[in-house]
């Protein structure tokens, strides 16, 4: 049953074509379910809902819920403008009788729908698992809100190109979860939410497991961040868990075999067969066969691996043994070597060992003979002991002599100290205070003196004043003199107004002259710009790109004047900074850059978003205003810089199609300029050639896969959709901007007057303003002479009152020299006394010099007392040595017997020392030794011969050496060479044998795994060959498909199409290149038909596949398609296309959406009864019989007026 949607939308009077720049409304009204229908009639019934207000505006079907997101309502209330009409009658035929007749001897085979008339009645064919229920799309491409309910079966879209039906097939994939990659469309998921919004959604519905709930799938995409949010069943989920449950239904919207978007349509022939094989797998055989696929493929990469790294290592293996065995005989002589050079080492571990047994023996003896020592020297003491004893006694006595004398000689040396401390300390003190009492008494006899001619000088001092102070006081008229210094201060303060104006009428003329000066300069500079070629630039820019230019123009001077606040470099447009470097490509690089000529570049976001707020300006900041500027902005782009952007083609490829490079190659500018040169005019993907081509050319550019290229005067674009290509020829205008300028003469001399009047008005400044100077000069000096005058009399005027001021201090001056002068008499009066206390002082000091001197004497009588007893105690002293020196002559021959045996004693135990520290040292080395050494070196050397020696054993070393000499040294590295190949050698065979098992085991799997999925691949293969070619039979052509079984890999393995389009052709594998796009578009649309039946997925969508078909072809695919989509138990199918032919078939389980778009649509159910009648008819009046078998159910086709065809109409 057909179902109409109407989409109504209002266009602004800016309205794009574009389906992602549209902004209008777009308000879908969609089809209620039809009644069921009399079973005693045949009937088709064509609904169509109505939703209009009075006033003839178009209403949107929605509702805002509480959250304030938009909604669709899900049905309108029952006799909201709903109407149905009952339709009598048969389906027309098909047109093509041709097709018919060689389809008859088929259609046994196919399933019974073209045997019986239908009662076109409600579809009650269950929606698979998976399937679509529900599309809901708010603020979405170009929809503002519209909802979809498909049918179980086939779904065809269809409506006038623009009007938003490929945006289902966005919606479908988006909605899912999946990336706008599959769609061949924007790259970005936020280029899909509506021009003015900021966010939209898309809520899918599917239909549930038995017994389980619908999940509701819902997609928030946001502009701003380029995010999405994903909920399902109302709730916030994760990305993951809605490909969880996409995949679990077996949805594979990344496989072109189920999903083949309008963009992607060509991709199909061009999809490489071993991909269009995997694709196959996914899409009809089921994840069991892809995942054997995919084990094969891992399974033969591995074991190719396996086998390049075996064949690899057999040749290392062969190369090592070989040289192993060149070395064998190096390696011999060396271990020879090695033995005697180790013998030589055992021989020097030995020496230690027998020099320590050696030191030990003499460290005994040693030790030995220090006990007999000992002994003599105890024995010889014990028998000389009575005689030793004598001397000791008498040393006993000298020894207590020579004490008391110690102490009578501290005695004497403190009777010293004390005369000594008398003689030089106590009596010199006394005599020095004397001396310092008789210089006071002195010092106040001179004090008395100065005092009495003091008294002089002060009483000749108040004479001479008092005879000042009897003159009298000077006289001074202080009012003459303020009177004479106030008239001169008027005249000065006179000439400073005079000197005042003129300075305030230099102030103007100064400014004047300043900005003429300016003036001039800017003359000179725009002069001088006109004259260069970035002037000449500029002048472009500003004059002759309209407003747009001078507003560009406004912005880079602003910029110039602000750059130092942002972070990185703006840089100007490419009319200001680019130059061609060939001028012969000037006028073809001008013409293809032209739409960024006056494009800004920022570096980084912020400086994008300061420059746009201060030149375009923001809500509540105007800024400049510039609302016809351009800024760019590349930094998040997938190319920020220009090492990122790559040239699909090597200069080598260039030249052999006749190109000298590509535009990038002729441009100077700055890299991030030539960024954006690329990102806008895709100068790095544009070749150019200087001379023009002809056709064979262009045709090799066409194969090359060229999409742009410009030849001599002339661009070429190469366009190709819907399988259909053409190329679009732009001639090349001559360049204005960089082609190199000459200077316009006019310009030239109109700013050469300019700049000649603006310097004879700066002379004129300049003349008047030297006169005012002058006289100011002139008003300065008089000014000066008066301030001299006025310092004068105001220097004589304070003489006077200094004269004045003098006399009055020389008054208080007198009165000060009187007290003076009585102080000074007065001071006499203490001297006498001062000098008596004095003389009495020094009395008292002379008596006590006399008693230290008394003392003195007493001191010097004991210290000769002391002398004398100190001679006496010497004598006895001198007796007991001379008796003890007697004794120990007696005694000399025992004390020297006793010495020697000492000396003796002390010489043997220092050589026993010595010797026990020399065995501890062997002792060590030995130790340190044997530590290192093997436990068979150990039992040799412990083993030794008491009798073996050291001299022994370095002739035994001598001897070994002798024969080591007799050994060559050859390679030094040899052994070790020997040894680590021999390692490698080892390792590899081990390696070796681990890779032959490790290959057998795969190549086991790879046996079990192909014998499983081989023959359901080759099954599945043929199956979908029957059908593609009995497809292909049905249009008189030929097709079939096949595996090709590549011994390079099962990567390799591959889904071969191979069609015949006219008779005498052989069948050739379907590509790119050697079928037109008509019948690409016809083969890919059969080998998705032969999938039909055998289809895994829930759903399959197909987006005008019928664009570049002739009407015979689409007409056959159109008839193959409702007939296969419309089996039993076949999988639900969208159909979308732009265009329909006439008295096509239709099918009660298929179900047709119309989209109309406009700035308004009439809402209308017209009487299809009518519109059918009028139609068979028509048709009766050509001669045209109504074939009986036809099951078919008519569309009406509704005017924009809404009113039904007149009978001369119909």
């Amino acid at each position: 049953m057909p179902s109409v949607v109407s989409k109504k939308r209002h266009v602004d009077e800016d309205d794009d074509s574009s389906e992602h720049d549209q902004d209008h409304d777009s308000s879908p009204q969609l089809s209620s379910p039809p009644s069921s229908a009399s079973a005693s009639s045949k009937r088709a019934r064509v609904v169509e809902k109505r939703n209009s207000r009075p006033n003839g505006s178009a209403r949107r079907a929605s509702t805002v819920d509480e959250d304030g997101d938009e909604e669709m309502d899900g049905e309108q209330e029952e006799g909201d403008g709903d109407e149905s009409v009952d339709l009598k009658g048969k389906a027309l035929p098909p047109a093509d009788i041709d097709v018919e007749e060689e389809e008859e001897e088929e259609e046994e085979e196919e399933e019974e729908l073209l045997d019986e008339n239908y009662e076109i009645a409600p579809d009650e064919h269950e929606y698979q698992a998976g399937s679509i229920v529900r599309i809901k799309l708010v603020n979405f491409v170009t929809y503002t809100s519209a909802e979809l309910r498909p049918g179980p079966s086939l779904n065809m879209i269809i409506g006038p190109n623009g009007t938003g039906k490929s945006t289902i097939v966005c919606a479908i994939c988006l909605g899912l979860g999946w990336a706008p990659i599959h769609l061949g469309r924007a790259k970005e998921v936020s280029e899909f939410v509506k021009h003015g919004f900021q966010e939209g959604f898309v809520e899918i519905e599917l239909q549930g497991r038995e017994g389980k709930q619908n999940p509701v799938i819902k997609r928030k995409i946001i502009r701003e961040n380029n995010g999405s949010t994903y909920y399902l069943n109302g709730r916030a989920t994760t990305y993951a868990a809605i490909q969880k449950l996409t995949k679990g239904f077996n949805i594979q919207v990344d496989n072109l075999c189920q999903f083949l978007p309008q963009d992607r349509v060509d991709a199909f022939a061009k999809l490489p067969d071993s991909l269009r094989l995997i694709e196959t797998e996914r899409a009809a055989g089921g994840p069991e066969m892809y995942d054997y696929h995919k084990k094969l493929i891992e399974l033969w990469k591995a074991v190719a691996g396996e086998k390049r790294i075996l064949k690899s290592d057999k040749l290392t293996l062969q190369q090592l043994e070989a040289r192993q065995a060149v070395l064998q005989q190096d390696v011999d002589r060396l271990r020879e070597r090695q033995e005697v050079m180790a013998n030589i080492e055992l021989l020097e571990k030995m020496k230690p060992y027998i020099k320590y047994r050696e030191s030990r023996a003499a460290s005994a003896a040693a030790k030995e003979q220090v006990k007999i020592v000992e002994t003599e020297l105890k024995n010889l003491k014990a028998a000389s002991g009575p005689a030793m004893e004598r001397p000791k006694l008498k040393r006993k006595y000298k020894e207590a002599i020579q004490k008391i004398l110690e102490d009578r000689q501290t005695n004497l040396e403190e009777k010293k100290g004390r005369i000594h401390n008398q003689q030089t300390k106590v009596i010199p003190q006394l005599e020095e205070k004397i001396r310092d009492v008789e210089k006071e008494i002195k010092a106040e006899h001179t004090k008395e003196e100065k005092r009495k001619d003091q008294v002089k000088d002060l009483r000749r001092k108040v004479e001479n004043t008092k005879k000042k102070l009897e003159v009298g006081p000077p006289e001074v008229d202080v009012q003459f003199y303020n009177d004479k210094i106030s008239e001169k201060g008027r005249a000065i303060r006179a000439l400073q107004q005079q000197m005042d104006d003129i300075q305030a009428e230099l102030e103007p003329i100064k400014r004047n002259g300043t900005n003429i000066s300016a003036q001039i300069q800017r003359e000179k500079a725009d002069l001088q710009r006109l004259e260069s070629v970035a002037g000449r630039r500029e002048s472009i820019l500003r004059d002759q790109l309209g407003q747009p230019g001078r507003e560009t123009f406004q912005a880079w001077q602003w910029y110039q004047d602000h750059r130092d606040e942002f972070e990185q470099e703006i840089f100007p447009p490419p009319v200001l900074c680019c130059s061609v470097k060939d001028p012969r490509a000037v006028d073809a690089i001008e013409s293809l850059i032209r739409g960024c000529n006056t494009a800004f570049l920022c570096q980084n976001t912020n400086d994008y978003e300061r420059f746009t707020r201060e030149v375009i300006g923001v809500a509540g900041h105007p800024g400049l205003g510039l609302a016809n500027i351009t800024i760019k902005d590349f930094s998040r782009s997938h190319a920020p810089n220009l090492e990122n952007q790559s040239v699909p083609f090597t200069k080598e490829r260039l030249a052999e199609l006749g190109f000298a490079g590509v535009a990038l190659d002729f441009i100077e500018a700055p890299d991030p300029v030539l960024n954006m040169l690329c990102h806008e005019s895709h100068v790095h993907r544009t070749p150019m050639s200087a001379r023009e081509f002809i056709a064979a050319d262009n045709q090799r550019c066409e194969a090359a896969g060229l999409s742009t290229w410009i030849a001599g005067r002339t661009i070429y674009q190469f366009l190709s959709r819907y399988g259909a290509s053409t190329t679009k020829v732009v001639s090349i205008r001559p360049a204005k901007i960089y082609k190199t300028q000459q200077v316009d003469q006019n310009k030239k001399r109109e700013k050469e007057r300019n700049i000649s009047e603006l310097e004879y008005q700066l002379n004129e400044l300049k003349s008047d303003l030297q006169k005012r100077r002058d006289n100011h000069k002139e008003l300065m000096a008089e000014q000066d002479e008066a301030k001299t005058e006025r310092v004068k009399i105001s220097q004589e005027k304070s003489s006077k009152q200094d004269a004045l001021s003098k006399f009055n201090r020389l008054k208080a001056e007198f009165s000060n020299l009187e007290d003076k002068l009585k102080e000074a008499v007065n001071a006499g009066s203490d001297y006498q006394a001062t000098v008596d206390d004095l003389e009495a002082k020094l009395d008292t000091l002379g008596m006590k010099r006399a008693q230290a001197a008394i003392d003195f004497a007493e001191l010097v009588g004991e210290l000769v007392n002391i002398h004398n007893s100190l001679i006496q105690l010497r004598l006895r002293f001198i007796e007991a040595a001379s008796d003890e020196k007697l004794l120990n002559a007696k005694n000399e021959h025992i004390i020297r017997r006793i010495a020697e045996i000492e000396d003796q004693l002390e010489d043997v135990r220092k050589r026993a020392r010595e010797l026990r520290a020399q065995a501890y040292k062997d002792r060590d080395v030995m130790t340190a030794i044997f530590e290192e050494a093997s436990e068979e070196d150990r039992q040799r050397i412990a083993n030794l011969p008491p009798e073996k020696t050291v001299a022994d054993v370095e002739d035994d070393i001598e001897t070994e050496r002798a024969r080591l000499d007799l050994i060559h040294e050859g390679n030094p590295n040899a052994i070790k060479q020997y040894e680590d190949r021999k390692v490698q050698i080892d390792n590899l065979r081990t390696k070796i044998a681990d890779l032959e098992g490790s290959l057998e085991e795969q190549n086991t799997a790879i046996r079990e795994v192909q014998e499983v999925w081989e023959p359901e691949l080759d099954a599945l293969i043929a199956k979908i060959s029957t059908a593609f070619s009995k497809e292909f039979r049905k249009i008189g052509c030929a097709g079939e498909v096949r595996v090709f079984k590549s011994d390079e890999g099962f990567d390799k393995w591959a889904a071969e199409i191979l069609v015949k389009f006219r008779e005498g052709e052989k069948f050739q594998v379907l590509d790119n290149y050697r079928q037109s796009g008509g019948e690409r578009a016809v083969t890919t649309v059969f080998y998705l038909m032969a999938l039909q039946s055998m289809a895994k997925s829930p759903f399959r969508v197909v987006d005008e596949i019928n664009q570049g078909m002739d009407p015979r072809n689409e007409r056959a695919v159109h008839h193959r398609m409702v007939n296969i989509a419309c089996q039993e138990h076949t999988s639900q199918y969208f159909l979308i296309t732009p265009k329909l032919l006439n008295d096509l078939m239709y099918h009660p389980r298929m179900k047709v959406h119309c989209i109309y778009s406009g700035e308004w649509v009439y809402d209308v159910v017209m009487d299809p009864e009518r519109y059918l009648q009028a139609g068979r008819r028509l048709r009766a009046s050509k001669g045209k019989a109504i074939n009986g078998r036809s099951r078919h159910s008519e569309s009406a086709t509704i005017s924009a007026s809404g009113e039904e065809p007149s009978e001369e109409e119909e």
